[in-house]
């Protein structure tokens, strides 16, 4: 209001106003705010009081809190000690592979204890497969190292016998072409020899029609002297008849028939032999048109049998071939076999290393006992079966370990090493 009046230019009229009416309002609100402090302070004062009870409260429930909590941290820490020194016993044991060593059955399952006795009962079953894995596998490898070793003997010698195979196949392929060389050598000669028989057959036919033509010739020259004979016994007769003027005439005509009856006895000498020859030469032609065919009949043969023997001096060298192929096989097969023989050697060597290894631990004598897949025989040889799997029992003795639960429970209230095994 005072405000209002004095912006309304009622500066009198204001100051009049907070000087009067103002005043004693002022005045009333002093009071209010005393005894608001005073209220403020007493409030304060109680306040303080009950802080400082509650600050001697809390001190001492800290102080309670403080010596239970080092109380139990001890507590803990003893126990914790104690089970620490049972835990390194045992990892000190399994560090050192004894896996023989015995838990309480009745122990929590989640505390450490458990989980170390679950371990050590995995790692004896692990062990236990291992050592009997490691026995198949060295039992396994001698019988392919034997195995390997006749297999590779056997490859050897069939190697031998094939080379030996392989070289008489050589010397029958060469016999072979040898014999296909002579057998085309005796075809040529035998075609030769059936042309040139064929060209005598053919000579020896011209000869007898020469010989023919021949004979006629000396027929004519016979018949020529008996005519000349007659016409000479004629010249005589008249000769004779003609007394001393045909002396002369009549010798003459007697030489002339003396040369006629000559020439007549020659030409029939000589029909004679030309009919001998005729014959003789009818002979061969006979015997050289029988022998022609039989001639080419063994060209043809001979042509066969050349043609036979290239076929087998071809598959002679097929056969060769294969042979010679089939000896890198098998020599290729002595060697993987001696190479594999080598390799289940090392293989044996290498599981009688792991075998020696896994000899550093010590299980229960039940563990994996009687069920070993390999035995030895007395010759060397070994006899193994499938890979080894978790026999029944030994799922049964997992089983247990399972449903007994694992770790032990600590009670505070009972002697405090009453719950761990000794050793």
């Amino acid at each position: 209001q005072v405000r209002e009046i004095s912006r309304g230019n009622g500066n009198a009229l204001a100051f009049e106003l907070s000087t009067g009416k103002g005043r004693e309002l002022l005045d009333q609100a002093e009071g209010h705010l005393a005894a608001i402090v005073k209220v403020n302070d007493e409030a304060m004062q109680a306040d303080l009081q009950a802080s400082n009870e509650n600050y001697d409260t809390a001190r001492n429930l800290l102080l309670i809190v403080f010596a239970v909590s080092i109380t139990v941290s001890i507590l803990a820490a003893w126990i914790v000690v104690l089970r620490v020194n049972v835990v390194s016993r045992i990892t000190a044991l399994i560090g050192k592979g004894d896996l023989t060593s015995s838990f309480n059955p009745s122990a929590n399952e989640k505390d450490i204890y458990g989980v170390l006795r679950s371990m050590n009962g995995s790692l004896r079953e692990i062990v236990a497969e291992i050592q009997e894995a490691a026995a198949n596998v060295a039992a396994g490898s001698e019988q392919s190292s034997a195995t390997g070793q006749q297999i590779a003997q056997g490859a050897t010698e069939q190697a031998a016998s094939l080379e030996e195979i392989s070289a008489s196949m050589e010397e029958m392929t060469s016999n072979i072409s040898h014999s296909a060389d002579n057998a085309q050598q005796t075809e040529q000669i035998a075609r030769k020899a059936a042309i040139d028989a064929e060209s005598s057959g053919k000579a020896v036919k011209e000869t007898v029609e020469a010989m023919k033509d021949i004979a006629d010739k000396i027929s004519i020259i016979e018949e020529i002297s008996r005519q000349t004979n007659l016409l000479a016994l004629n010249a005589a007769i008249e000769a004779a008849r003609a007394g001393e003027h045909g002396k002369g005439f009549a010798v003459v005509a007697d030489e002339v028939r003396k040369l006629a009856e000559r020439s007549q006895k020659a030409a029939g000498e000589i029909v004679t032999r030309s009919k001998n020859s005729l014959e003789i030469s009818e002979q061969a032609g006979e015997m050289l048109a029988q022998l022609v065919p039989n001639i080419q009949k063994t060209s043809d043969l001979v042509q066969e049998i050349s043609a036979s023997a290239r076929e087998q001096d071809s598959g002679a060298a097929e056969i060769n071939k294969a042979l010679q192929q089939l000896d890198q096989v098998v020599q290729q097969s002595a060697a993987a076999a001696e190479e594999m023989a080598s390799t289940s050697e090392e293989l044996s060597a290498q599981a009688e290393q792991m075998q020696s290894s896994m000899s550093f631990f010590k299980i229960e004598a039940d563990v994996g006992s009687g069920r070993s897949r390999g035995s030895k025989t007395s010759a060397g040889k070994a006899t193994t079966t499938a890979a080894p799997v978790r026999s029944k029992a030994s799922k049964q003795r997992a089983h247990e370990i399972e449903k007994r639960g694992s770790g032990i429970d600590i009670q505070m209230d009972e002697d405090d090493t009453a719950e761990f095994v000794r050793y």
